[in-house]
């Protein structure tokens, strides 16, 4: 992404995006004890970061005139929790919630969301080999989520894949997420100059560990009920670039 001008953002404006996509891999269980630390230290590096840059370019108390501006906001949580084991195999069900929302200006709004779940078996004695039982996916652009600061919600309804039958199941995601620790902050400020504008870029964010509360249904029988382990977290970033 380009931000104007020809200007190309720091480096962490891309892998921010790519990493909030690379954390529904943190808890894979073909993943040592000390691979799953490095994955979670890089997500807490690069996720952390938010609201200030948004709230600098859309609440700014001077105008804008000839000037751009752009900001993203994004909110995401995530749960797991082993099913069972039986020898080599183990299998795991899991759950993806995020959404987001951007704004430039001169330009539009674009705000949208999504949910992804599924139940996968991985063989540990066989290089860790992995495969999908079951898998779905849904667009949410209603009340099915709500995301604030160091919260979650998500009640929804969608159909997912059965790779043993070949057909769709009905599934229910009824759960409330809350931090278990204590949240980590983090924040980004940077600007770049020349002769003709000023670029500020802003990235700041919070996540943590946190429970995920409530109940999962597969054709209307309990798969999961009660609480499962999991994160959540809420980053933003955008630029400001100012004409000379």
């Amino acid at each position: 992404m380009i931000l104007g001008k020809g200007v190309v953002p720091p480096d962490c404006c891309f892998s921010s995006i790519a990493s909030v996509t690379q954390s529904i891999c943190l808890f894979a269980p073909d993943l040592s004890g000390k691979e799953r630390t490095m994955q979670r230290l890089r997500l807490v590096v690069t996720v952390l970061c938010v609201t200030a840059l948004t709230l600098a370019v859309f609440n700014s108390p001077r105008p804008v005139a000839a000037d751009s501006a752009y900001g993203v906001r994004n909110g995401w949580a995530s749960a797991y929790q082993t099913l069972g084991s039986s020898g080599c195999l183990h299998t795991t069900l899991y759950v993806n919630t995020g959404e987001w929302a951007s704004r430039s200006v001169p330009g539009q709004r674009y705000s949208g969301g999504y949910v992804s779940f599924g139940i996968w078996t991985y063989d540990a004695c066989n290089s860790y080999y992995s495969f999908y039982t079951l898998y779905g996916w849904a667009d949410l652009a209603g009340p099915e989520l709500k995301i604030g600061p160091l919260k979650a919600q998500l009640n929804v309804s969608l159909q997912a894949y059965d790779y043993n039958s070949w057909s769709y199941r009905p599934v229910t995601i009824n759960l409330k997420w809350t931090c278990t620790e204590k949240p980590y902050r983090s924040s980004y400020d940077y600007t770049y100059e020349t002769p003709e504008y000023t670029l500020q870029y802003r990235y700041m964010g919070v996540n943590c560990s946190a429970r995920a509360t409530g109940v999962i249904l597969v054709d209307g029988v309990p798969v999961v009920n009660g609480t499962l382990p999991g994160y959540m977290g809420n980053y933003g970033y955008g630029n400001l670039i100012l004409d000379h």
